[in-house]
């Protein structure tokens, strides 16, 4: 081999060891972010055990949205002039001893009103979701859907349910029955809101989003009075 051979080979031989290690170094990126995909994998899935749903609602969740009068663990009310009352959410009509919702003077709230007026069962103010007790049902609306879409309760006994949009859109949850004009909930995006009434006669009562175009892509459901 000649010496201008010699001095030839080196800068090649020198860029073949820095192609080898550029290509140790991308395989070893590649591994990890592998491994990186595999353990965020792992834990999505452990997640989704821990705390199991259906459709969106808890597992174990009963669907009735009835409150027992006679509940020990809800708050007092006594409000200005009816006192001895607890109420089912802050903000939320107050329930006397024989289990009626009432409101702020103790008058037995009309369901046939109009939403807010005098004697209707009145919205809450926006409450955060995750704090509500078990006696509350929940109800999420958004992306053109209710759900859970159905519930029940029983004939005459307070009854509340709380509702929160799950989209950047205003909904509200109504009742086509007129009977049940006062029973209406509006929020706003990721806002909650509540309501407390008494459960009309048995029988199955619709609702829907009043919105225009809400109720014609799917946002509506029904409560079931036993």
């Amino acid at each position: 081999m000649s010496y201008n051979d010699l001095i030839n080979e080196k800068p090649l031989s020198r860029i073949t060891k820095k192609m080898k290690l550029s290509m140790v170094l991308v395989l070893l990126v590649l591994v990890l972010v592998v491994v990186f995909f595999l353990i965020s994998n792992k834990k999505s899935q452990l997640s989704q055990n821990l705390e199991p749903t259906q459709n969106g609602v808890d597992a174990g969740a009963t669907n009735s949205a009835a409150t027992d009068a006679a509940d020990n663990n809800l708050p007092n009310a006594n409000t200005v002039i009816a006192k001895d009352t607890r109420a089912v959410v802050p903000g939320g009509n107050a329930v006397d001893n024989s289990g009626r919702v009432v409101t702020e003077d103790g008058v037995v709230t009309t369901n046939s009103v109009a939403p807010m007026s005098d004697n209707a069962p009145k919205q809450t103010g926006f409450l955060k979701k995750e704090e509500l007790s078990a006696t509350v049902f929940k109800i999420d609306v958004g992306n053109k859907k209710f759900v859970p879409n159905e519930f029940t309760t029983k004939t005459g006994r307070p009854t509340t349910f709380a509702l929160t949009s799950i989209d950047k859109e205003v909904h509200n949850l109504s009742f086509t029955d007129p009977r049940l004009s006062a029973v209406a909930v509006v929020v706003g995006p990721n806002q909650t809101g509540a309501i407390t009434f008494n459960a009309p006669e048995p029988g199955v009562y619709t609702f829907h989003c009043t919105f225009p175009g809400h109720t014609g892509d799917g946002e509506t459901g029904k409560m079931i009075v036993q």
